[in-house]
C-alpha cells in the first residue's frame, strides 16, 4: 500500500498519538498508522456491506466478527478474495519501514501455492470435453445466487429505509424476506451484472456456473409443492457485454422442432447453430437472464399451452 495523495479529497482520519519525531521501536511494537477497511476491487466503495454511502467497513480488530454481504466468500476458499485498503493519517507518518518489515502470513503462501497449481495444465482432474469450457470451482454456483436471493434483509431507520408501523405510523426497523411458495413452469433468473459501489454502477463478470439441465428449485420452496419439484433446463440466455454507458447484447435460444434441439446464437441480424458446452465460457461471465422450463409441465397449463398450438 501506498502512502496517501494528498488533499482535501483524502479520507479524514483522526491524528496518531505520540506527537512528532521518528519512531525508533521495532515495527511490531509501534502503534499501527492506519486503519484497515474493507473495500471492492477498485478501492472506490465497500466490499463488506450494501450501503449506499458506506466507503468501506472497518475491519475488526481480534476476535471480533464482521457480517459480510451475502455471496461474498461464495465458491471456493482458494478463490474468494477480500481487498483491504490501508488508510493512513497522512503522508508525513507514512512509514515504509513498517510496511517492508510486515512478514506475509503462511496462508498467503498457500494461497499463492493453490492458485499456481490451478494454472498448470493438471489443475482440473475432471476437465470439460474437447474444445468445451470446464466452469470449474472458480465460478458461483447458481444456488448460491439463489441463496443470496432468499436472504433477510435488514431494514433500518438509520439508514433510510426503515418501514412505516401500521399499528404507530412510525418508522421502524424491520426485517424483508423473499420466499418461493410454489415453482413455475417457466423459471426467469435476472442475474445481478451492476453493482452500485456508492460512486456509480459497476459491471459484475463474475463468472456463474450455469447448469443446462438438473436446476431444481426445491431447497428454496416453502408451500407444499416442494415434495413434487421437477427439474429444470435451460432453453434461453441473454448475455450483455460491456458497462452502464455502453453495451451489447446477444442471446442463445433452444430450437426444438427439428428431431434433435439445437441451440442457436443470436447477435444482431446473425444467426447460427452453435454446441452450447462451447459457448460457456462467455454464457458464464456475460450471462445477463437464464430462460429455464420444467421437463414436465402441470396439467393447468397444458391445458392452456395446448388451447395456443
Amino acid at each position: 500500500p501506498g502512502p496517501p495523495q494528498g488533499g482535501a479529497g483524502g479520507r479524514r482520519l483522526a491524528a496518531a498519538p505520540g506527537g512528532g519525531g521518528e519512531d525508533e521501536r521495532p515495527p511490531e511494537e509501534r502503534q499501527v498508522p492506519f486503519v484497515a477497511r474493507i473495500v471492492n476491487a477498485s478501492g472506490t466503495a465497500c466490499g463488506a456491506c450494501d450501503r449506499r454511502n458506506c466507503t468501506g467497513c472497518l475491519l475488526p480488530k481480534g476476535s471480533a466478527r464482521l457480517r459480510l454481504r451475502a455471496g461474498l466468500l461464495t465458491g471456493a476458499v482458494s478463490t474468494a478474495k477480500i481487498y483491504l485498503a490501508l488508510d493512513w493519517v497522512d503522508s508525513a507518518v507514512y512509514d515504509q519501514d513498517y510496511v517492508d518489515a510486515v512478514a506475509d502470513d503462511v496462508s498467503v503462501a498457500r494461497a499463492n501455492a493453490t492458485e499456481s497449481w490451478r494454472d498448470s495444465d493438471g489443475a482440473n482432474s475432471d476437465s470439460a470435453p474437447a474444445g468445451e469450457f470446464s466452469q470449474g470451482s472458480g465460478a458461483v454456483p447458481i444456488s448460491a445466487c439463489i441463496d443470496a436471493f432468499a436472504q433477510p434483509e435488514e431494514l433500518k431507520v438509520e439508514f433510510g429505509n426503515g418501514v412505516k408501523c401500521e399499528t404507530c405510523n412510525e418508522n421502524v426497523d424491520c426485517v424483508k424476506k423473499l420466499e418461493i411458495w410454489r415453482e413455475p413452469d417457466v423459471l426467469i433468473l435476472h442475474i445481478k451484472r451492476f453493482h452500485f459501489s456508492g460512486v456509480h454502477y459497476e459491471k459484475l463478470n463474475t463468472p456463474i456456473d450455469i447448469p443446462i439441465k438438473e436446476l431444481n428449485l426445491r431447497p428454496w420452496i416453502v408451500g407444499p409443492s416442494a415434495t413434487n419439484s421437477a427439474p429444470y433446463e435451460l432453453y434461453g440466455v441473454v448475455n450483455h457485454f460491456g458497462g452502464m454507458s455502453g453495451g451489447h447484447y446477444t442471446s442463445y435460444c433452444m430450437n426444438t422442432e427439428g428431431k434433435e434441439p439445437v441451440w442457436l446464437k443470436f447477435n444482431d441480424e446473425s444467426v447460427t447453430s452453435v454446441s452450447l458446452g462451447k459457448e460457456m465460457e462467455e454464457v458464464s461471465r456475460q450471462g445477463y437472464v437464464l430462460f429455464y422450463r420444467k421437463r414436465a409441465f402441470s396439467s393447468s397449463n397444458l391445458i392452456n399451452y395446448s388451447s395456443l398450438l
